[in-house]
């Protein structure tokens, strides 16, 4: 009974904290560069869960084997438990770099995007060529006719700022869906 009652509290935390971090993201004033554009990224909050999460699973990988040691493997578990091990270490990597150097910049001219996936990439607001929220994943897809393109999570301070900006910038016809909670 006692694992069913931490289960249960486990998820009404995790419950909380990402509803806290969506209306975060939602209400959260936004920064400035030195230019005067708005600067998109993610809040202090959601870059800390993002390092302890990486942290955490980094570490869960480092004890696998430990943990596993001393007891004898079949050959099926071993491949089960390395499939796992190398998924939670993706995983960790991706949380450990996505928090602290995703940005999006909103110019005049168009959007300043550095990830440490692609590096700094620069979108004019004429080539933008579809929007699309993916309700699965939970952010934006701006792509570009020269296969460019960004993903904005909601989990970003002031993302509805920039579906504001690409409301006014770009034309109907190239959303392929809005985000209703913005309209």
């Amino acid at each position: 009974m006692a694992e069913y009652i931490e289960s249960f509290v486990l998820f009404i935390t995790l419950s909380v904290v990402l509803g806290y971090l969506s209306r975060n993201a939602v209400t959260k004033h936004t920064s400035k560069d030195i230019r005067g554009n708005v600067v998109i990224k993610y809040s202090t909050a959601v870059k800390i869960i993002l390092l302890i999460s990486g942290v955490v699973l980094l570490a869960i990988v480092i004890a696998m084997p430990v943990l596993a040691n001393g007891e004898p493997q079949t050959i099926g578990s071993i491949v089960f438990l390395s499939i796992i091990g190398i998924g939670l270490g993706f995983l960790g990597v991706y949380s450990l770099l996505e928090g602290p150097f995703v940005r999006i910049v909103i110019a005049p001219n168009g959007l300043d995007c550095v990830t440490p996936w692609r590096g700094w990439r620069f979108i004019e607001w004429s080539e933008i060529s579809s929007i699309e929220f993916s309700q699965s994943s939970q952010w934006f897809i701006i792509k570009t006719a020269s296969s460019k393109s960004v993903r904005a999570h909601l989990y970003l301070s002031g993302v509805n700022h920039l579906y504001n900006e690409l409301k006014d910038q770009v034309s109907d016809e190239k959303w392929k869906n809005y985000y209703e909670p913005f309209e």
